[in-house]
């Protein structure tokens, strides 16, 4: 006997029950093969007099995680499911889509997406609920942390729900067919949407693409725009890749009348900007690309790290050195290292970002041997070992191979910096003011991705295909659906056309297949799955291409002139495997040069899991 009282949602006070608490202990544990009665007697040593009835959800909920075993995460999964339902519903009374609709519409937790109640009655028939008790405690737990919609700490939809909520938004009313596809491709885990997508379809929330890349200029008023868009796209729940071409302290402004700041002051104001706004379930974020070039690079690889002092450290941005193969040259050699700022060798800095390595080291020692230009003298290698220092103390200071990148790239404008997670590079071009971002027709370039993946499963060719292209057609309807707060910006990417799609789950698969990475069984397996992935997303977008046209940019791509990835690649990665190309990539090379292609860029290998990992 349990002598306390319980705080009911409605803030009443009620005797505890130890008869409701055990039925809904037991029924938890109907699937998992496990003595509920031994949750129960732990659980309730937590509890107090006053208790709140969520609190005592979370409290089995914990006390089965704390066992670490694969059939009290199951259990812990079916609480997760109870509570949910509870929570949304009142009990598991689950409500109709229709019914459910037109109240979440009502009040606001939706908004109308157009269905009419025949739409609704059908699409109905095909929720399959019973997919919530499959689904791993992570999946649901970040379900509930960062995806449902939640109202004063209250879930107020069931992950089924939630992912037909999706289905109709991002599909329409156009083809019920596709919504039931999308919907089973979500709800089976198989598709994989960005977190702007997944807390965003289906609400008032408007659409936003995931990742940002910003360039300045240096001038006061091109910093201003990039800084007014770094804002402006944080409001909207994007990540910020951002790079200043800015002068190095001291260094002359106004025909000399002013000194440079350097890069410090405009990080800081970068940093406040981002982080004056939340995006639902996080907050604002930016990841800055400067090079090694930099006059000021040793002291910029010091803003994240504690030991910097208050005055000058800049920890809540993430960074990442652009660097080139004669600097990793230079650096194996111990040699010394020119550094320079674009204000006195701007043709250095241009050939910087560009893939033709002799070009930039004969400019590189033309300005090295130019005693009229101002120039700083470092250590190669003391600039790499700090940046291993910076990357082993905080984990969040990255490398930009930018030689690489823009070698095997699809675009033939230049690349300058990487996205905030760093698996996203796309063109940039700093513009002249904030006015040029409301002229359609204006010069520069902020680059947007819009990101998904496919969840790695064994699959059949065909079943590989048919996900492909869902996914790309469905990041195509996000780019149209958008929220543009600029003409420019909406103008550029529409022509542009930028996804980034990806593959998620490929550890777990891999176990499951007996696989490992230091085999060569492990890397041939990998190279069939990444070449399977990059041949059905060029597919898919061949028949967008067919169906909606191709993109207007299509022009300032390699593609149109022939090129496909499997030119490019960096070939030392055949010394790790011997598998083959399985594919037909010449006949594809001769669709896509017919046809074209609906995307600039396709593939995007994202650096972290998210939800649609696995089910239980």
């Amino acid at each position: 006997m349990i002598d306390i009282k319980v705080k009911k949602r409605d803030g009443s006070l009620k005797d505890f029950d130890i008869d409701k608490l055990n039925k809904w202990a037991c029924w938890a544990s109907e699937t998992c093969g496990i003595p509920w009665s031994d949750i129960v007697l732990k659980a309730s040593s937590y509890f107090y007099d006053g208790i709140d009835t969520k609190e005592i959800q979370d409290i089995l909920i914990k006390v089965c995680l704390d066992y670490k075993d694969i059939n009290y995460y199951k259990m812990a999964s079916r609480l997760l499911v109870g509570k949910i339902y509870k929570e949304a519903y009142d009990d598991f009374s689950i409500p109709t889509l229709k019914d459910f609709y037109h109240d979440a519409v009502e009040n606001g937790y939706w908004k109308d997406m157009g269905f009419s109640d025949e739409d609704l009655e059908l699409l109905d028939k095909h929720i399959d609920h019973t997919k919530d008790f499959t689904y791993a405690y992570p999946t649901l737990k970040q379900f509930c942390d960062k995806y449902a919609v939640v109202i004063d700490d209250t879930v107020k939809e069931s992950p089924q729900m939630a992912l037909m909520g999706m289905a109709m938004d991002v599909m329409g009313r156009e083809s019920i067919d596709d919504v039931l596809n999308e919907y089973k491709y979500l709800s089976n885990l198989d598709m994989n949407l960005p977190t702007p997508s997944l807390n965003g379809l289906r609400t008032p929330l408007e659409g936003s693409p995931s990742c940002v890349v910003i360039s300045a200029n240096d001038t006061g008023d091109s910093l201003g725009a990039a800084d007014h868009i770094a804002y402006t796209m944080t409001s909207l729940r994007s990540g910020i890749g951002y790079e200043a071409d800015t002068r190095a302290p001291q260094e002359p402004v106004k025909n000399g009348r002013v000194k440079h700041g350097g890069k410090h002051s405009i990080y800081a104001r970068l940093d406040k900007t981002v982080k004056t706004l939340t995006q639902v379930s996080r907050g604002g974020s930016a990841t800055v690309t400067y090079t090694c070039l930099d006059p000021e690079v040793d002291k910029l690889l010091t803003l994240k790290l504690q030991r910097t002092p208050d005055s000058y450290r800049l920890d809540h941005l993430d960074y990442s050195l652009a660097v080139n193969n004669l600097f990793l040259k230079k650096a194996a050699r111990k040699q010394e290292w020119m550094c320079v700022s674009s204000y006195y060798a701007p043709k250095l800095h241009e050939l910087f970002y560009g893939s033709d390595d002799e070009a930039f080291e004969r400019e590189y020692n033309k300005v090295f041997n130019d005693p009229t230009i101002k120039k700083t003298i470092k250590s190669a290698i003391d600039i790499l070992i700090d940046w291993v220092k910076a990357r082993s103390d905080t984990g969040r200071n990255y490398l930009t191979f930018v030689d690489n990148i823009n070698s095997h790239t699809p675009f033939k404008d230049p690349i300058r910096l990487s996205n905030l997670c760093q698996e996203v590079v796309l063109p940039t071009q700093g513009y002249d003011s904030i006015k040029d971002l409301f002229d359609p027709d204006a010069a520069g370039e902020t680059s947007l991705c819009f990101l998904a993946s496919i969840v790695v499963k064994d699959r059949t060719d065909e079943e590989w295909e048919n996900l492909a292209y869902y996914t790309c057609k469905t990041v195509d309807n996000t780019i149209e659906r958008s929220v543009y707060p600029f003409p420019q910006i909406e103008s550029t990417n529409k022509k542009r056309r930028n996804i980034g799609i990806g593959m998620t789950n490929l550890a777990h698969w891999m176990a499951k297949n007996n696989l490992k990475y230091d085999t060569e069984e492990g890397r041939n397996a990998i190279h069939r799955l990444t070449e399977k992935h990059s041949y059905f997303l060029h597919k898919a977008a061949v028949r967008l291409a067919k169906e909606r046209g191709k993109c207007k940019w299509f022009h300032k791509t390699k593609y149109a002139d022939g090129w496909l990835p499997i030119d490019t690649y960096k070939k030392d990665v055949d010394l790790h495997h011997s598998q083959g190309l399985l594919y037909d990539w010449e006949e594809l090379r001769s669709e896509i040069k017919e046809y074209g292609l609906r995307f600039s860029v396709l593939d995007a290998f994202m650096p972290e899991l998210q939800w649609a990992c696995k089910t239980v």
